[in-house]
């Protein structure tokens, strides 16, 4: 993927805070991004939905009119989109969709020595994983620079659980880390 000289982010806003980042130039990746976004509130899921809509018929920008843009040097920040963490969290950190080797991949990004640990701890996590348990999360890179830590791993298009399915998910995070061998794809919801 080239680099484009330029770049505009449509910011969605919650409370007053900028909520996500979605490239306005590439409608297939500010999609991937707003998935990311999973609401608990029902207004929360029609904001969701709306933008999504809107974002599919082309009208993005009536949608999301507030937008962030670099004329120059902004690298690969025009092939990005972002979900920005709660600053209330202790750990400052947010989420990317970017480009990967093999297609989109996820980068999560903590600040701080407590956000580097943080992600240090769950690589080691997976590394430990991918020996033992078929099916997990693939790390594809672990990098700290200026005082920030990304942790990548490959985007998986899969909806998200609804907290409902909760048991079964805690099953299968148990199964991997006592070292029972389950693949996702041999993996059934229960009740």
């Amino acid at each position: 993927m080239g680099l484009r000289r330029g770049a505009t982010l449509r910011l969605m806003h919650r409370h007053g805070r900028i909520l996500c980042a979605l490239p306005a130039d590439d409608c297939a990746l500010a999609l991937r991004t707003l998935a990311l976004y999973c609401p608990q509130r029902v207004a929360g899921k029609i904001a969701v939905a709306a933008v999504g809509a809107s974002l599919r018929l082309g009208a993005g920008r009536f949608a999301l009119p507030e937008c962030f843009s670099m004329n120059g040097g902004s690298g690969t920040l025009s092939e990005c989109g972002f979900l920005i963490g709660s600053p209330a969290h202790v750990i400052k950190r947010a989420v990317a969709i970017l480009p990967g080797a093999s297609g989109c991949e996820v980068a999560k990004i903590a600040f701080g020595d407590d956000g580097r640990m943080a992600l240090e701890k769950e690589a080691e996590m997976l590394r430990r994983l991918q020996g033992r348990a078929t099916g997990a999360p693939i790390l594809t890179g672990i990098d700290t620079r200026d005082g920030a830590t990304v942790m990548k791993m490959p985007y998986d298009e899969g909806r998200p659980y609804h907290k409902t399915a909760l048991n079964p998910i805690l099953k299968l995070l148990m199964r991997w880390l006592t070292g029972t061998q389950q693949a996702f794809y041999d993996f059934r919801m229960e009740g």
